[in-house]
Order: C-alpha cells, then structure tokens, then sequence
C-alpha cells in the first residue's frame, strides 16, 4: 500500500494545452499517475538537457529527505519529489530546509532514475548551479 501510496505521490502534475510531441505524450498520462511517471523517467534519462529545473520545496518522509523540483518542457509542468542522500552543492537548501529557494533555477541538475518492482524513484546526482 505504501508503494501504490507513494508512485501516486511522485507527481503532482498541471496540465495545458501542448504543442511539443514529447510533452504531449507526457500530458496523455495525466490521468495516470504511474504511466506518467514512467514516460517521464524514459524522457528524463533520453534528453535530461531539453527539460528545465526548478526548486519547489524541502521535506522529510521516512526520515529521508527529499526536495520537490519543478520539471518543465514545453507546455508541460511536473512537481516531482527527488530523495536526496548526497547535499554536495546543496547544501544552502539543506541548513535553510528550502527557505529563500523557491523558484530557484537548478542548472544542469543531474537526477538518477531508480525501478524497482512497484515504482519509480528520482535520485539527486548532481547540479552545475543554483540561480536564484
């Protein structure tokens, strides 16, 4: 149940009308949340450089932290929790827990993509800068 729980929680997604193929098709799962996610994944890992990152948020779950990126292509916006367990370059978000951050443009941010049987994982990797 947590599983199901927390591939619904991945992505709190807002939709508009779509010019871009890509991002159409992302927009076509928005009625699933789990499909979505994964379309997603698959796009992230072909062509990370063609999305725009954005800080959203900080928070705890399960005692690992997390922050929420907003993902952005085209006509296509996706909030998106990404565990992170490496704070290199984050560490302002970290001792802030978010505050001051949001909004804040992540440049070049490098996320893993972790499967496992029942949902997706994001994972923080790395980024190049953050531009307030």
């Amino acid at each position: 149940m947590k599983s199901i729980l927390f591939a619904l929680l991945i992505l709190v997604c807002c939709f508009v009308n779509c010019t871009n193929s890509n991002a159409d098709q992302l927009n076509s799962y928005k009625t699933n949340p789990a499909k979505l996610t994964m379309e997603l994944a698959k796009q992230l890992a072909a062509s990370p450089g063609s999305f725009s990152y954005k800080f959203d948020s900080y928070f705890v779950k399960n005692s690992s932290e997390y922050i929420n990126i907003s993902i952005n292509k085209s006509n296509f916006t996706a909030i998106v929790p990404v565990l992170v367990n490496n704070w290199k370059k984050l560490e302002g978000i970290k001792k802030s827990k978010g505050m001051g951050y949001s909004g804040a443009e992540l440049k070049g941010l490098e996320l893993a993509v972790v499967k496992n049987s029942d949902h997706i994982n994001f994972v923080y990797k790395n980024v190049a800068a953050i531009i307030d």
